[in-house]
């Protein structure tokens, strides 16, 4: 098992948290760009993330583009997400703001289609789970979800 992260502190904080939680099991910590990894071409079991792309922003696109690169044929990418609706008032202003904070990309990277189209350039086999929906609450600080907009936690599986 390898994990990875571009942040030194993630990873020993993670370190810390997993050996507490199951000491037995080996996992090697590297620091590394998602978008550059260094593994060889259709070396990996498996690339599993935790909204991890949703933070890498713009680059969303290239990470999803080097999971593929680097996976074993037939093996998947399993990558959690958000999703809401593209519609509402909510999402339009969410919109502004990441365009505001020269984050224009991540308005995209919320949208089911458009996170199917990106899986299905690189991927043989795309589907999703939904694994929670509701209706957003307002929480200071909060840009996602959206208050009193509908959003949905989901799971993306990418097989090769």
């Amino acid at each position: 098992m390898i994990a990875s992260d571009l942040s030194f502190q993630v990873l020993m904080y993670d370190r810390v948290k997993f050996a507490k939680i199951n000491p037995r099991i080996k996992v090697s910590y590297i620091a590394c760009d998602a978008t550059n990894l260094a593994f060889k071409d259709n070396s990996i079991d498996m690339v599993c993330t935790f909204v991890g792309y949703l933070n890498m922003g713009k680059l969303m696109e290239k990470g999803i583009i080097e999971a593929a690169r680097v996976l074993k044929p037939t093996c998947s990418l399993i990558n959690s997400v958000m999703y809401m609706n593209e519609d509402p008032a909510g999402y339009q202003e969410l919109k502004k703001i990441f365009e505001e904070n020269d984050m224009a990309a991540m308005a995209q990277y919320i949208l089911r289609d458009r996170l199917f189209e990106i899986h299905q350039k690189n991927f043989k086999e795309v589907s999703d789970q939904i694994t929670y929906e509701g209706i957003g609450e307002a929480f200071e600080g909060d840009l996602l979800p959206y208050a009193g907009e509908w959003f949905a936690d989901a799971i993306i599986t990418a097989e090769k």
